[in-house]
């Protein structure tokens, strides 16, 4: 949360590759200086694995608006499958908390579950970031609640969410508060302590009754923290607390980040002695600020190449945000995959289109890919036969290029159809007899690009 027709033809695809081979071959930038390593893809289509994690299906929504600000979305957030909508400002921005009196609380749920109606008409579940303190405790949004009163309302949600007298929704993650670290200056030691919150949270979800499965986590901060992981780990060992997964936001042009920050929280979780401790990033994006990017194709490239960075390491990498505020105008470089219904129908960002195309990748098994570079990521699936493997070039300064060598073993098949259906462009295919079970090719990549292979067993 922040504030506030495609051409189909046969063709040789190798056809000048190694005139780009030639072009990229020495790997340095227009600048004139190193531009870093140089992707070498092995993909091993006889070796499959059951563990894919498609990340990419989680989406976050922010509090720009009061009310049921999806509604207005639904069949276009159909397209997408996702899995999880994350939603925040749950108690300042939906009125869930009509009046209190003394430790007496009378909630309304009419608005929320108006939301959460939408969220379930798309295909997906909750997931609900337990925020903001409600103006009716007579505190500020950003204050620590008052303990017995927030008590009452986090007990009282989980059962009203995922009680089996209530709307009876399984799995839905709760997500203790948004941005701690900003949104009212939290720290992990005294005064303002968020394990304060995080204990009286927990305890009152411990207390709720009569609910189906849920999950309990968070800290949601800004960006990449150890001593909140950490925090949060000895609270799990000291207090029992319940902390089923650990979340924080990614946000910058450098998807390198998102993928070494990935590493320390993998090393952080094995260290922990917590092995089903799930990993989230609730936000992530180009930029935690407006930027023109979110309204064109680099934002798009950014999220291929995150994705292709965190697939399989991580349970979600929610695209923030999945419509835009009611801005000033139609595009105004807000996060959003759609743009607003205040200038009539939304609009789908190229952001929206990088999601759909990913969604190819959804099915089937993992099938691991060696070879990665500094530009260039990728991932791979294999399903009924099929093996396919989505490949980004991303530069933010769009001027890197490369001729990427890729090298499939494992073939079984005595031949196949090789397939390259680019982002936002052309299908290429050609036939291919593998040698001895072997296939190499080199692929060009211009500056900001990405394509989806499949060997099509024939």
């Amino acid at each position: 949360m922040k504030r506030i027709a495609k051409t189909i033809s046969t063709l040789v695809l190798v056809i000048g590759l190694f005139a780009g081979v030639l072009l990229v071959q020495s790997v340095v930038s227009f600048r004139g200086k190193a531009a870093g390593q140089p992707a070498n893809l092995t993909v091993d289509v006889s070796k499959t694995y059951n563990d894919a994690l498609n990340s990419w299906q989680f989406l976050s929504q922010g509090g720009e608006e009061k009310g049921n600000s999806l509604h207005a979305v639904v069949p276009f957030v159909q397209k997408l499958h996702p899995q999880y909508i994350r939603v925040d400002h749950v108690f300042d921005f939906f009125s869930v908390v009509s009046s209190t009196n003394g430790e007496n609380l009378t909630l309304n749920w009419t608005n929320l579950d108006a939301y959460l109606a939408d969220i379930r008409a798309v295909g997906a579940k909750p997931f609900i970031a337990l925020s903001y303190t409600p103006h009716e405790f007579n505190q500020k949004d950003t204050d620590m609640p008052n303990p017995a009163l927030w008590n009452k309302l986090v007990k009282a949600t989980i059962e009203h969410i995922s009680g089996k007298n209530g709307l009876g929704i399984a799995d839905v993650y709760y997500e203790v508060w948004n941005e701690p670290d900003l949104f009212g200056a939290y720290k992990t030691y005294p005064p303002k302590d968020y394990r304060d919150l995080y204990v009286a949270t927990s305890n009152a979800a411990l207390s709720a009754t009569n609910v189906l499965p849920f999950k309990l986590g968070g800290p949601a901060t800004t960006s990449l923290y150890q001593n909140w992981f950490d925090a949060l780990v000895a609270l799990q060992k000291d207090r029992s607390v319940k902390f089923d997964f650990f979340s924080w936001h990614e946000y910058g042009e450098d998807t390198g980040v998102l993928e070494q920050n990935i590493a320390k929280t993998i090393l952080w979780k094995a260290q922990s002695g917590l092995p089903n401790l799930e990993l989230f990033v609730t936000e992530n994006g180009i930029d935690a600020a407006n930027n023109p990017a979110y309204d064109d194709t680099l934002a798009a490239y950014h999220t291929l190449s995150s994705v292709a960075r965190s697939a399989d390491k991580i349970n979600g990498l929610m695209s923030f945000e999945i419509k835009d505020g009611p801005g000033p105008t139609q595009k105004w470089g807000r996060w959003g995959l759609l743009t607003h219904e205040k200038f009539g129908a939304p609009l789908i960002k190229p952001r929206f289109s990088a999601l759909e195309f990913l969604n190819q990748m959804a099915s089937g098994a993992r099938l691991a890919v060696s070879g990665g570079g500094t530009y260039v990521s990728a991932f791979a699936r294999q399903t009924n036969g099929v093996s396919r493997i989505m490949v980004v070039n991303y530069d933010p300064e769009a001027k890197h290029v490369e001729a990427v060598p890729m090298t499939f073993t494992g073939i079984s098949a005595t031949k196949f159809l090789f397939v390259r259906q680019d982002f936002l462009g052309n299908t290429t295919k050609i036939l291919v007899v593998p040698t001895n079970g072997t296939w190499n090719t080199v692929q060009y990549f211009k500056a900001n690009s990405a394509s989806i292979f499949e060997i099509i067993p024939q």
